[in-house]
C-alpha cells in the first residue's frame, strides 16, 4: 500500500474517532445541563422553604414578607452593630432552635460561625445569629448568618433584614438610622490609605498639654467647642463648616496637634477620618461618608498632593471636586477639615483662599520656652526622674539649636531605652548621649 493510501487510510480513522469523541462530548454536555438545571430547581425550593421559614418568626406569610441586604465595611463592624443593638434593648435574640439548632449543630442549611474581636477597646465574643429588631413603631428581622442556598458564600459584612412588605420602606428608613447610631464607624476613628481602616485611637498628649502658640490653641479649642455645641449650632442655622490648615516642616507638631484634636472630638461625641497621602478614594465621596456621622473631622495629610498648583509641570493639581468641598458649594455641612502639609509654597492660592481655608497657621521650630516645655513633657510621658532645670542645663546647647519637637522626643526616648536595656534609670550622660549628632532643621514655609 502506497504511502499516500496509507495516509488518507489514516485521517478517516482519525475523522471517525473525532466524530464519536464529539458526539460523546455533546452527550455528557447535556447530562450536565440537565443535572444543573434539576440542581437550580432544588436550589429554588430550598430557597423558598428557607425564606418561608423564617418569614414565619414575623408571623408572616411568603407573600407578605420582604428580604433585602444590608452592607457594612466589615464582619467586625457587622458584629458590633448587633452588639450594640442587643446591649441597648433594641433587639432579642431569636430561638437558635427555631433554625434546627440542637446545641451541636445547625440544620445543613445554615451556617453558624463564632468571632471574637475587639473593637473599641472592647473584645467581644459573639455568635453572629438571628435577632428581632423592636424600633420605634415596627418590627423586622437581622441575619447575618444568611443561609448558604441564598447566595453562593455569605459576602463579608452582608446581612440579611426580613420585615412586613408594605412596611419595607420605613424600615429601610430605620434601618439606615441605626446603621448611623450604631455603626462601629461612629464616634471612631477611621484612615483611608490603601484600605479603609478603623483604628484604636491612641494619643500621648491631651490639648491641654500639647505645646503650640496662643494662636492655634485658642483655634483647636473652637473646633472643640463647635463639636461640643453641635446640636445648638444646627438648631440655631449655624453652618458646621471650618477649614484649618497647618503648615511648617517636618517635626514640628502638626501631627501631635491633630492628635490632640483628635482626642477630644471623640470625647465630644465626633467622628474623625483620616485621609493620608496614599489615598485613592474620591474626595466627594469620602465627604459625603463622612457627612453620614456628623459631626465629623476631615483630616487630610499631605495638603500639597492633593491642593498642588494646577499649572506646574508634573500635573495633577487641585480639582473642582474639592474647591467646591471646602467652600460649601456642595451642600455638606456637619464636617470640619484639617488639612496638613510641609509645602505651602506649592499649593494652589484657590485652594487656601478665605471660605474655603479660613486659617493657615504656621508650625515653625519652637522657641526656647516651647522646647522646655517639650523637654518637661517627655520627661514625664517616658518616666524619666530627672530635674528638669538640671537636664534643660545639661541639653542647653542642643536645645539652642533649630531642633524641632521631635528631635526632643527622639532624644528623651532614646536615653530611656538605653537605660532600661541595662537595668538602671535614666542619667544626664544618657541624654547628652542620645543628643549627639541630631541635626540642626531649618524652617521654611514660604510665608
Amino acid at each position: 500500500m502506497s504511502k499516500q493510501k496509507l495516509d488518507v487510510q489514516a485521517a478517516k480513522i482519525l475523522t471517525e474517532e473525532n466524530v464519536k469523541a464529539m458526539e460523546y462530548m455533546y452527550q455528557q454536555m447535556r447530562v450536565f445541563n440537565k443535572v444543573m438545571l434539576n440542581m437550580k430547581s432544588m436550589v429554588r425550593k430550598e430557597e423558598s422553604k428557607n425564606r418561608t421559614e423564617i418569614a414565619a418568626l414575623l408571623g408572616l406569610k411568603l407573600n407578605d414578607a420582604e428580604f433585602f441586604q444590608v452592607g457594612f465595611v466589615g464582619d467586625e463592624a457587622r458584629n458590633y452593630f448587633i452588639t450594640q443593638l442587643l446591649k441597648h434593648d433594641l433587639a432579642t435574640a431569636i430561638s437558635q432552635k427555631y433554625m434546627g439548632y440542637d446545641g451541636t449543630k445547625l440544620n445543613e442549611n445554615y451556617r453558624l460561625s463564632s468571632s471574637h474581636m475587639k473593637v473599641k477597646g472592647e473584645r467581644i465574643a459573639i455568635k453572629p445569629f438571628s435577632i428581632l429588631v423592636k424600633y420605634k413603631d415596627l418590627e423586622f428581622l437581622f441575619m447575618p448568618a444568611s443561609p448558604k442556598n441564598w447566595q453562593d458564600t455569605t459576602a463579608v459584612g452582608v446581612a440579611w433584614v426580613c420585615c412586613k412588605r408594605d412596611e419595607l420602606e420605613q424600615v429601610l428608613l430605620y434601618v439606615e438610622e441605626l446603621k448611623t447610631n450604631y455603626d462601629a464607624i461612629k464616634n471612631s476613628v477611621c484612615t483611608l490609605g490603601n484600605e479603609f481602616t478603623i483604628v484604636d485611637h491612641k494619643e500621648k498628649f491631651s490639648l491641654e498639654s500639647v505645646v503650640v502658640t496662643p494662636y492655634i490653641k485658642a483655634e483647636l479649642d473652637l473646633v472643640v467647642d463647635m463639636f461640643n455645641n453641635f446640636k445648638k449650632l444646627e438648631a440655631a442655622g449655624v453652618p458646621f463648616k471650618r477649614g484649618i490648615l497647618f503648615a511648617g516642616p517636618p517635626g514640628t507638631g502638626k501631627t501631635t496637634a491633630v492628635n490632640a484634636l483628635t482626642r477630644d472630638v471623640l470625647k465630644a461625641g465626633g467622628t474623625v477620618f483620616i485621609m493620608s497621602s496614599a489615598a485613592d478614594w474620591p474626595i466627594e465621596k469620602v465627604y459625603r461618608f463622612a457627612e453620614r456621622f456628623k459631626p465629623a473631622l476631615v483630616v487630610l495629610e499631605d495638603f500639597d498632593i492633593i491642593a498642588s498648583q494646577r499649572q506646574m509641570q508634573h500635573g495633577g493639581g487641585v480639582s473642582s471636586e474639592l474647591l467646591n468641598i471646602l467652600e460649601g458649594a456642595s451642600g455638606l455641612d456637619g464636617v470640619i477639615t484639617v488639612a496638613t502639609t510641609n509645602r505651602l509654597d506649592v499649593l494652589d492660592e484657590a485652594a487656601t483662599r478665605h471660605g474655603r481655608i479660613d486659617k493657615i497657621y504656621a508650625m515653625d521650630i519652637p522657641n526656647l520656652d516651647m522646647k522646655v516645655e517639650l523637654l518637661r513633657l517627655h520627661l514625664e510621658l517616658y518616666k524619666v526622674s530627672l530635674h528638669l532645670d538640671k537636664a534643660v542645663t545639661s541639653l542647653r546647647q542642643f536645645l539652642e539649636k533649630g531642633v524641632t519637637g521631635a528631635a526632643i522626643s527622639s532624644v528623651v526616648l532614646g536615653a530611656k531605652q538605653k537605660a532600661v536595656s541595662r537595668d538602671r534609670e535614666v542619667t544626664i550622660s544618657d541624654l547628652l548621649w542620645s543628643a549627639e549628632g541630631v541635626r540642626k532643621q531649618e524652617g521654611k514655609l514660604g510665608f
